[in-house]
């Protein structure tokens, strides 16, 4: 079984190396003080961690220290022992700084013997392009030293960007690899595009908060403006996409009218057994059996993290096709 100690240094590294942005859009790091950029990092770092606390029991403390060579720093304990993860950014404008590769070395060196810690991130927030030959540098220059990783911008950019349902999914993923109500509930959605599945994920969650009515009125989804963004940012290039990757049938919409393309796929999933839809009275009648793996996932969402509709949707979604 994992320890304490396994699960923090593995959930920090796994985060901040979880994926990229595109390099040019770290030049908006141009704009971001350092202090900004710590109080970023602090802030993700906490929310992570009080995620990841509602699996798994952990005691730490997180400081913003701006000393002793590091910007921010993660103290846990394991067997009443205190250990230490460090955090040493460095901005556009800090590496502007004749001095700044100096700079990291001495850094590093102050929080090693201040700290003793488990592992030590250098945070490159900057321009990735206009400053590549740097970053190259630096990567060159410190490759060998224990128990540093450097994060690239785009590596960074992503994880600041991360929405709280795309952190409370990924927490999940991290704990609960391979979990079995996951593939059941991708199974029942697979091979349809996102305005359906997001209709289904919406339908379920309104549903649940209404202490499980099986019967949901059309004009309870109508009024969900996050589900008319997912349809007015559709396209038939995205459903033809799909169609050749997954080979399967898909409604051709026959509008582009909010209310008319969500009747068009209320039929659509009422014909393939997901609930049923009488358009008449405008009343959806849903099975639960049939979408209870869904049902598991969208209860964790809302009970959980105690996420909005909106979160519990993109909840979801992550953990299915992130």
């Amino acid at each position: 079984m994992a320890t304490s100690e396994d699960y923090l240094k593995k959930i920090i590294f796994y985060f901040l190396t979880l994926d990229r942005t595109k390099t040019g859009e770290t030049a908006s790091f141009k704009e971001t003080s350092h202090n900004d950029l710590c109080r970023m990092l602090a802030e993700r770092i906490e929310e992570i961690l009080s995620y990841f606390q509602r699996y798994r029991k952990i005691a730490y403390n997180l400081h913003g220290l701006k000393e002793a060579g590091s910007d921010v720093a993660l103290r846990y304990y394991l067997d009443d022992e205190s250990r230490f993860i460090c955090f040493q950014i460095k901005s556009y404008g800090d590496l502007k700084e004749a001095d700044y590769l100096k700079k990291i070395k001495a850094q590093y060196v102050d929080s090693r013997n201040r700290y003793d810690f488990q592992d030590y991130y250098v945070i490159l927030a900057t321009d990735e392009h206009a400053e590549r030959r740097k970053i190259a540098g630096i990567k060159a220059d410190l490759i060998k030293t224990p128990r540093l990783t450097i994060i690239d911008p785009s590596q960074y950019l992503f994880f600041s960007l991360l929405k709280p349902a795309h952190v409370g999914a990924r927490v999940k993923a991290f704990v609960e690899d391979g979990d079995l109500v996951v593939n059941e509930a991708l199974k029942k959605v697979v091979g349809l595009p996102k305005t359906q599945y997001c209709l289904i994920f919406l339908i379920l969650d309104l549903s649940i908060r209404k202490c499980f009515s099986v019967v949901l009125e059309k004009t309870d989804i109508l009024s969900c403006s996050y589900l008319r963004d997912v349809y007015e940012s559709f396209s038939d290039d995205d459903v033809d996409k799909e169609e050749e990757e997954e080979e399967e049938e898909f409604v051709s919409y026959k509008s582009n009218e909010f209310v008319e393309m969500v009747d068009e796929d209320l039929e659509f999933l009422s014909g393939r057994g997901y609930f049923d839809f009488d358009s008449e009275p405008g009343k959806i009648i849903l099975d639960y059996d049939f979408l209870k793996a869904i049902v598991c996932l969208i209860l964790e969402g809302q009970l959980r993290y105690e996420f909005n509709t909106q979160e519990t949707i993109e909840y979801v979604e992550e953990l299915l096709f992130g």
